[in-house]
């Protein structure tokens, strides 16, 4: 299985994201995370947590 690890605020993870899709589609996609999970498989996790880092927001995803 194959996993995708980011960490940063939300236009970092939008720019990843952006190496495996078109920029509009990960911006959608991160926009809208919550809605997706409905759609995985059985077999497939998402896990995203926010966190405080050197008192600046950043999302892992």
């Amino acid at each position: 299985m194959d996993y995708i690890n980011i960490q940063g605020d939300e236009n970092t993870v939008i720019q990843e994201l952006s190496n495996y899709m078109h920029q509009g589609g990960a911006k959608l996609l991160v926009q809208n995370f919550s809605s997706f999970v409905d759609i995985l498989s059985d077999d497939e996790v998402f896990d995203m947590k926010r966190e405080e880092q050197d008192s600046k927001n950043g999302l892992g995803f």
